[in-house]
C-alpha cells in the first residue's frame, strides 16, 4: 500500500503532535526507561495472537531511545516532505509497470482518496488490488502484517511463490 505523497494530510492529529521533535524526544526517553518486562507485557497485549511470543519478546528487548527517536524522525520527515510523485518515481513506474504490484486498503486513512485509481492510470501494466480483508487499515500496521504478507505473496507470479 504505497503512500508516495501527501501523507501528512491523512495523519491523525494525535500522531502529528507526537511527531513534533520535542515531544518525539520526550516519548523516546520515556519508552527507553520502561523496564523490558513491562514492554513485553504491553506488546503482548497489543499484538495478542497476531505475532509469535518469541518475536514479541525479541522486539521488547530492542526498543530503546534511538530506535524510537529514529522511527518518529523518519515518519515526520516522510510525511512532511514527500508531497508529490517526482519524475524519478514516475520514470520507474513507467519503465517497470509490468513488474509492479500495489496493494491498498479501502479504509486506509493515510492514502489519499482516489490514489489507487491514480496509480492504476500511471501503472497501466501493473497490478493494483485492494485487500480482501476489510479490517486491514494499512500495510505497516503490525496487527495485520500476516494478512498483508499473505496477500502480497498471492500477488506474486505462481512460478515464484512455490
Amino acid at each position: 500500500m504505497p503512500t508516495i505523497r501527501n501523507l501528512w494530510e491523512g495523519l491523525d492529529f494525535h500522531i502529528a503532535v507526537a511527531l513534533n521533535p520535542l515531544l518525539r524526544s520526550c516519548i523516546s526517553i520515556v519508552v527507553h526507561y520502561i523496564p523490558t518486562s513491562t514492554k513485553l507485557k504491553l506488546l503482548e497485549s497489543a499484538f495478542g495472537n497476531h505475532m509469535p511470543i518469541d518475536i514479541v519478546s525479541d522486539l521488547s528487548n530492542k526498543i530503546h531511545f534511538h530506535l524510537v527517536e529514529n522511527i518518529f524522525y523518519m515518519a515526520r520527515t516522510e510525511a512532511l516532505y514527500v508531497r508529490e510523485i517526482d519524475d524519478d518515481i514516475l520514470e520507474v513506474i513507467e519503465s517497470h509497470s509490468h513488474d509492479l504490484a500495489f496493494l491498498y486498503s479501502k479504509i486506509d486513512k493515510y492514502t489519499p482518496a482516489g490514489f489507487a485509481e491514480e496509480m492504476e492510470s500511471l501503472c497501466k501494466n501493473g497490478t493494483i488490488k485492494y485487500t480482501t480483508n476489510e479490517e486491514v487499515e494499512h500495510a505497516f500496521v503490525i496487527k495485520h502484517s500476516m494478512d498483508v504478507a499473505q496477500e502480497v505473496f498471492d500477488l506474486l507470479p505462481s512460478s515464484d511463490n512455490k
